[in-house]
């Protein structure tokens, strides 16, 4: 008897096996059914998938236009293109601006097709000083070009190329609806149309960022870290919806500081540029009516004068009839001492054509001063 018991092989060492392909097989039949159960559902639309897994992912932009620039913009929709197709997007409508004066180069930037019949924007810095414009495209085409306006307090030209040529015209959007964070591409001419059409990347740095431009007017600009060189002036800063969300204008030079360059935003661009081609200049743009050379602090202490606008011509009959001449120094405005060029453009920029000002004049050939009552004039 117990000889055979313990040859007897036991029922229970087969049990744990046989529950583990039990168990195995269950589970296998569980997972089936339940994506049979998930393709069923989803076919009949009674379930959706998750956006990242489909192709319901595309994002609608809505661009919002100036109302002074509707010809110029439209609502798009549509969805984030690679880089490389932003890029292929944009380089036709991004142009060489050379300056002439008379048969010699002085400047060379960069432009943005407004239009397809050949309104280009630029930089007032850019045609300073011009006389002739040439406008290259991405082609290597060249066409003449005439100035139609510009504008010193936000660093905004408009140039027209003589006859229409179909241009590839850009595509707007507000600039104002960025974020810090979104990734831009600064398209242009850096040294020139030697490197036309080259391509840089960055993100929004800042929003609203102050700059002062070559004019000495403080304007809020777009803020980027993508490279902007000498000769980028004037050309795209491109969101990636392959639209220009502002114009280049200008970078931090010195040292110590990298990777600090600035945009125009579109939104201002479009408002100046359609002024600019209906009349020429920026309408109700207060002015003193005066060329003038500032006296800094420097200049003050070197001849014995006090800081502030030594004017130098006078086109505005206002100061004529209270007495001021060519000579005499504005060291005042409406109390408010004026030791820099920002001090006076900051000012001018809050008045009104028509608007009443108080001058205090420093007279340097008999080393008096005296008060006087002043209209503005528009700016053209």
């Amino acid at each position: 008897m117990n000889t055979l018991d313990n040859n007897r092989t036991s029922p229970q060492k087969k049990r744990p096996f046989r529950n583990f392909i039990l168990l195995l097989i269950f589970a296998v039949f569980v997972s089936a059914s339940t994506l049979f159960g998930l393709f069923f559902l989803t076919g009949k639309g009674i379930i959706s998938m998750p956006a990242q897994y489909t192709q319901q992912n595309k994002v609608t932009v809505l661009q919002n236009e100036p109302a002074a620039a509707q010809n110029t913009s439209q609502v798009v929709l549509g969805q984030q293109l690679s880089l490389q197709a932003t890029a292929k997007k944009v380089i036709p409508s991004v142009v060489g601006v050379l300056t002439y004066y008379d048969t010699s180069i002085i400047g060379e930037g960069s432009g943005v097709v407004l239009t397809a019949d050949g309104y280009i924007i630029t930089n007032t810095h850019v045609i300073s000083n011009g006389n002739y414009f040439e406008v290259v495209l991405y082609d290597g085409k060249s066409y003449s070009a005439r100035l139609i306006g510009s504008d010193i307090a936000t660093d905004i030209a408009l140039l027209k190329v003589g006859d229409a040529h179909n241009f590839i015209a850009a595509e707007f959007a507000s600039g104002t609806e960025t974020t810090v964070g979104d990734i831009v591409l600064a398209i242009g001419n850096p040294g020139g149309v030697a490197f036309n059409s080259s391509t840089t990347m960055g993100i929004i740095s800042a929003t609203n960022r102050s700059i002062t431009t070559p004019g000495g007017y403080i304007i809020s600009c777009i803020q980027t870290d993508a490279a902007i060189s000498p000769g980028n002036s004037g050309g795209a800063l491109v969101n990636t919806y392959g639209q220009v969300i502002g114009i280049n204008s200008s970078k931090i030079v010195s040292q110590g500081f990298e990777g600090l360059g600035f945009a125009i935003t579109s939104q201002e661009a479009l408002t100046i540029a359609k002024d600019l081609q209906e009349y020429g200049y920026v309408q109700n743009r207060a002015a003193l009516g005066i060329t003038y050379q500032m006296i800094d602090q420097a200049t003050s202490s070197f001849y014995k004068l006090p800081t502030g606008v030594y004017i130098q011509t006078i086109s505005n009959k206002s100061l004529d009839n209270a007495g001021i001449k060519p000579g005499d120094i504005i060291t005042h405005i409406d109390k408010i001492k004026i030791a820099q060029v920002t001090d006076l453009t900051s000012l001018l920029m809050k008045k009104k054509p028509g608007d009443t000002i108080e001058l205090e004049i420093y007279r340097s050939d008999d080393d008096t001063t005296f008060s006087a009552a002043v209209t503005l004039i528009e700016s053209k």
